[in-house]
């Protein structure tokens, strides 16, 4: 975003990901992290991801993904404790999930991250941080 040569790649990138997701007709996006190279990107950064999430992972499309899991536990960090597509309140058509990375990971007073927002606002699936290291389940 900050440089003058390649300031749109990664959106233009991030764009055709998820149009061609759509085009596929997937059942999810599963983010391994850093989505973004800042933990505090800049408002111009979330307004065009969240704009994309928008765009591209919106609509009436039936959901064929059953989450097995007990979403209060896996989600017990997050705001709103269970998967967007379930809510009624949200017409998700491509559900994306995704943890954090080392340069988009929570951090400062309330331990947050842009991921938090993007979780709250219901387009992605936060898995959010691990507290206890030493019992890490995959």
């Amino acid at each position: 975003e900050k440089d003058g040569i390649r300031a749109d790649d990664s959106f233009i990138a991030f764009e055709e990901i998820l149009k061609i997701s759509k085009e596929k007709d997937v059942d999810f996006i599963l983010l391994g992290g850093d989505l973004f190279h800042d933990n505090k990107p800049s408002p111009q950064c979330l307004h065009k991801c969240l704009a994309l999430f928008r765009k591209y992972c919106m609509g009436d499309k039936p959901i064929h993904v059953e989450f097995l899991s007990d979403q209060r536990t896996v989600f017990k960090n997050c705001v709103f404790p269970t998967v967007n597509y379930e809510d009624p309140n949200f017409n998700i058509s491509i559900p994306v999930f995704s943890i954090h990375g080392n340069h988009d990971d929570p951090s400062g007073f309330g331990r947050m991250s842009a991921l938090d927002l993007l979780s709250v606002s219901g387009f992605v699936n936060y898995f959010r941080k691990w507290t206890d290291l030493n019992k890490v389940k995959v």
